[in-house]
């Protein structure tokens, strides 16, 4: 996935975020995993902006208005997490289901654009937060690949992240 497809988003200035989850009892939570992803493609190919804080989800770090991605020829770019083999939630993930529930809400967050609700806590508690966050835009893309034959699987779901029927 990465050799074909990197190479043409970045010419179209786009930041891509390799995502391969790993689903085992002894891996760390996906959050950890997806912050780890945007870390290394941030430090590869915006180098100098600033990075996700440790506390930080990637919904946060994806909305705070303290952060811009250029490359190294001064374009701006829009981040692309592309998950890769999204069907091992539905095989391997089996063996660790809290961790999958969990990214099915997180990832909802970042499908609709909601605001999660540690940040919707913050924000009802800190009126200084809301400043912090671009909260109706989304300046980055989601792209997900999966063999069809999990299609079934993924509108399950729908009910939780609707636009997953859309796109």
């Amino acid at each position: 996935l990465q050799a074909s497809l990197f190479p043409a988003l970045r010419a179209r200035h786009f930041l891509p975020i390799y995502v391969r989850l790993g689903l085992r009892p002894d891996a760390p939570g996906i959050p950890d995993q997806l912050r780890q992803c945007v870390c290394d493609a941030v430090k590869e190919g915006a180098s100098g902006a600033t990075l996700p804080a440790d506390s930080e989800g990637v919904w946060e770090y994806l909305h705070r208005t303290d952060v811009e991605l250029w490359d190294s020829r001064n374009y701006l770019l829009t981040p692309i997490l592309v998950i890769d083999q999204f069907e091992e939630l539905f095989t391997v993930g089996q063996q660790v289901p809290t961790l999958v529930r969990d990214f099915r809400h997180d990832f909802g967050d970042l499908v609709e654009n909601r605001i999660p609700p540690s940040v919707m806590s913050r924000l009802e508690h800190d009126e200084n937060t809301s400043t912090a966050f671009a909260l109706r835009s989304r300046s980055y893309k989601l792209l997900i690949s999966l063999r069809e034959d999990f299609l079934p699987d993924l509108e399950d779901w729908q009910q939780l992240i609707p636009m997953l029927g859309r796109s």
